[in-house]
């Protein structure tokens, strides 16, 4: 992959934060309870430190601790609830896939056990690869979020001064820019437009890894209010009996708990109650490795 093609994410708050202390005597408890525009959940601590640092950073970004009246500590009410501003259903997604991965991997820890006692009875344990090694005993997962924020810029005399038309106008170009929901697609058309051979070696990895190029983003949804579009794929790192996948896995490795970033613009044409409408779009893509 090219240099400069994505770049590490340097972010302000540090996600292990969430697995420390609100204050000095109250730790976090072992269940949390939050709510995501009127829909709750409880989760588990260490389920919560598992999320994908990249999803924890929207989630939480002023951290975990909330204030409430005159205090922050847990033990100021009896069952805190939090409430955060974020999509439930994409962090329900989230949440029953990585679920859905323990226990596949759970049925599959025996066999991966039986290769590490094969190797080390062989005396090869010392020696075996640590990519390898990591992905015997880990459970690897790549997440792909995007965030794409859209101007629309329609003819003006359709506007005046209606803003309500306006308004319209931004949703009708938001919901059809959601039924575009190819993953790569928008990598695809600025190769044929530029023979941009950097974003050509950043799909070949990603569906090495374990997309297929006609993949479609798992969740995606406009928010509510914004001409913002979030959405995010995850899928577990592609393995064979062989150790030919191990030149891509060492390359996956380097977005473990280090989330990078590549942003860029596009311009296009909706056509909106059969009028042509420009949109710019801000496309964010933001690449990372879990293990759990």
């Amino acid at each position: 992959m090219a240099e400069g093609l994505i770049t590490q994410v340097s972010y302000s708050q540090d996600i292990s934060d969430i697995d420390t202390t609100i204050s000095n005597e109250d730790p976090l408890p072992s269940t949390l309870k939050f709510e995501l525009r009127g829909r709750q959940f409880v989760i588990a601590r260490e389920t919560l430190i598992s999320l994908p640092e990249s999803l924890l950073i929207s989630m939480f970004p002023h951290g975990l601790a909330v204030k409430i009246g005159d205090e922050s500590s847990f033990a100021s009410i009896e069952d805190p609830v939090y409430t955060i501003d974020y999509n439930p259903d994409c962090l329900d997604f989230v949440l029953r896939f990585l679920e859905s991965c323990n226990g596949t991997f759970a049925e599959e820890r025996s066999m991966r056990e039986d290769i590490l006692l094969a190797n080390a009875a062989l005396g090869d344990i010392a020696t075996l690869h640590s990519v390898q090694y990591q992905l015997l005993t880990k459970q690897a997962i790549i997440v792909l979020r995007e965030e794409l924020e859209y101007y629309a810029l329609p003819p003006r005399s359709t506007i005046g001064k209606n803003t309500n038309g306006m308004n319209d106008i931004k949703r009708s170009c938001g919901r059809k820019l959601v039924a575009q929901n190819q993953i790569f697609a928008p990598l695809e058309r600025n190769i044929k437009k530029e023979d941009n051979t950097a974003e050509q070696h950043l799909i070949d990895m990603l569906c090495q890894s374990g997309y297929s190029r006609n993949d479609v983003w798992d969740h995606r949804a406009l928010e509510p209010k914004q001409t913002c579009i979030m959405s995010i794929a995850l899928t577990k790192l592609k393995t064979n009996s062989d150790e030919s996948y191990l030149p891509t896995a060492q390359k996956m490795l380097l977005f473990w708990k280090k989330p990078a970033r590549k942003c860029w613009w596009e311009g296009s044409a909706v056509e909106v109650h059969s009028t042509p409408v420009r949109v710019w779009c801000r496309r964010t893509w933001t690449l990372e490795l879990v293990l759990i």
